[in-house]
């Protein structure tokens, strides 16, 4: 069993850190700094990680000051370990200033890797997706798999052998829907994106499970009689 602690610390310049226990918790690793920021940037969302044998992933969002006045990038990064956690590559940029990229979440099966997150852009606003398909060693370039044009928010993920459902909150009209797409070939394509809420509320703050050829989605509704 293995352990592993991403943690915002509380120090002039907050950056991500990273443990993990080989005996259950008994002892933890050396703690490993993954982002090594400099002070022109800023930690935003908690750190997430993933585990498959030897492989460990962990993203998470950075935030970068523009030179124009009151424009910050949010960046998604990505660092990988392929010795349980104890040492890990450079922290590598999935998104490259790509306007607000924001709220990443990570799934792991096998060799195949992914990393969705959210981003706010004039013309590149949507949910986005980064595959791996060498545990972690390279990701492939962002692809939408959103199509609406309405705000998009919440995205999460799961992973089931080949099948991928990814899931998020988005705005159609007036209202909140929950959208999910999904893939079975290990999030190398996805299907169009289905509105699965399809009501008068607002539906919100969606999750996903996985297992085998199932697919089970919950979210908080609003609309009458659902509450």
């Amino acid at each position: 069993t293995m352990y592993y602690s991403p943690d915002l610390l509380s120090t002039t310049i907050p950056d991500v850190f990273v443990t993990g226990s080989e005996d259950t918790g008994t002892a933890f690793f050396l703690t490993v700094n993954l982002s090594k920021r400099t002070d022109d940037s800023l930690i935003q969302s908690p750190p997430q990680p993933a585990v498959s044998s030897n492989t460990v992933i962990v993203t998470w969002e950075e935030i970068t000051k523009n030179p124009y006045p009151d424009i910050d990038f949010r960046d998604i990064f990505v660092a990988t370990s392929t010795d349980r956690g104890k040492t890990f590559s450079p922290k590598v940029n999935l998104t490259n200033r790509n306007g607000q990229s924001r709220d990443p979440k990570i799934g792991v099966s096998g060799d195949t890797a992914i990393i969705v997150w959210q981003n706010h852009a004039d013309s590149m606003s949507g949910i986005f997706v980064a595959t791996s398909t060498d545990r972690g060693g390279h990701f492939s370039k962002p692809v939408k798999i959103s199509s609406g044009s309405g705000g998009t928010s919440s995205p999460q993920l799961s992973i089931s052998g080949d099948r991928v459902a990814i899931v998020w909150q988005e705005n159609i009209g007036d209202n909140a829907e929950i959208m999910v797409a999904t893939s079975t070939n290990r999030g190398k394509s996805f299907l169009e994106p289905v509105n699965v809420s399809k009501n008068s509320g607002a539906s919100t703050a969606p999750q996903v499970g996985t297992s085998g050829n199932n697919i089970v989605i919950a979210w908080y509704d609003n609309t009458t009689g659902y509450h």
